[in-house]
């Protein structure tokens, strides 16, 4: 009879809540798909499920949490990097033990595990931070909660209460300091324009062909430092390694450790039409020594393209 109860309690209460406050959210964030759902309709069925993983969804996996726990151990951690991601899985830890909050907590926790699983499961795999950023408001309630709470509880804790909050400033801090490096980096001049103005230089008035790799997102990581150098006597061609041409461009989206690098170099030269000139690139660095981002979600190393630069 008890559990009874409890199941119409829970079911009355945040299964409704978190119910209303979707439908609202969805409403004021976006009118348009209740004002105009023919076009959010077709614009879903024609380009959002393209990259859907509709088949994570089929019976033999829906049980599979590989993807889930892939977001929680990797993309979210890299979103709040390098240790902010502690404080708000500390604080649901915390909220967990907490009987008399969880009336409190327990809207925003089933909604972040029904986001965390669909969007982990539906969408193209967990290579995008940005999928992970609708769980950050919940997550900075929760840790309000949290820190309430503790705070009535630690009162006439001095010792603790001066530990734990030298440490929640030293978690924050070392975010920001990260924060502040990557800012700085992303304001230093972009690899694709120091890659143009070498270009330039090297080739002059003389006439010269420009290969580009048709690989990894050369539209974005090449094409805009070498479209600009177009005209009758540069020509841009997309080409595999082994053809001709005085000079060969290979973009890469992410950032790779040096072994990976000399690698595809390696690769390259192998063809025998190219020999390595220079690798550009831009790294964050904190107190002079750079950060390897080789190991970060796509969506942190979208800004810092690597791009190598052979000559025929």
């Amino acid at each position: 009879m008890r559990i009874w109860e409890g199941t119409k309690h829970f079911v009355a209460g945040p299964i409704w809540s978190i119910g209303a406050g979707f439908v609202i959210g969805l409403f004021f964030g976006h009118p348009m798909l209740f004002l105009d759902s023919g076009t959010v309709i077709k614009s879903i069925t024609d380009e959002t499920l393209k990259y859907a993983s509709l088949q994570e969804f089929e019976s033999d996996k829906l049980l599979n949490l590989y993807l889930v726990w892939r977001y929680v151990s990797y993309l979210i951690p890299f979103a709040m990097y390098p240790l902010l991601w502690l404080i708000p899985y500390c604080a649901i830890l915390y909220l967990g033990f907490r009987r008399s909050l969880l009336s409190q907590c327990l809207p925003i926790m089933i909604f972040s595990l029904l986001y965390l699983y669909f969007m982990a499961k539906g969408y193209l795999g967990p290579y995008y931070d940005r999928a992970t950023m609708l769980l950050f408001p919940g997550f900075c309630v929760l840790v309000g909660i949290a820190c309430n709470d503790l705070r009535s509880r630690l009162r006439k804790q001095r010792t603790i209460t001066i530990l734990l909050v030298s440490t929640f400033c030293l978690v924050v801090g070392s975010s920001v300091v990260f924060d502040l490096a990557y800012v700085q980096a992303m304001q230093q001049r972009d690899a694709r324009t120091v890659l143009r103005e070498d270009l330039h230089t090297m080739i002059g008035e003389s006439f010269a062909t420009i290969g580009v790799s048709p690989y990894d997102s050369y539209i974005y990581t090449v094409m805009p430092a070498v479209d600009p150098l177009k005209s009758e006597k540069v020509r841009i061609q997309l080409q595999d390694p082994e053809q001709k041409a005085d000079f060969f461009l290979m973009g890469l989206s992410e950032q790779f450790d040096s072994a990976w690098l000399n690698a595809i170099i390696r690769r390259v030269e192998k063809q025998g039409a190219f020999r390595y000139e220079k690798t550009y690139i831009v790294r964050p660095k904190i107190f002079g020594r750079e950060l390897q981002l080789a190991r970060f979600p796509r969506d942190m190393t979208y800004p810092f393209p690597t791009i190598l630069l052979f000559r025929g």
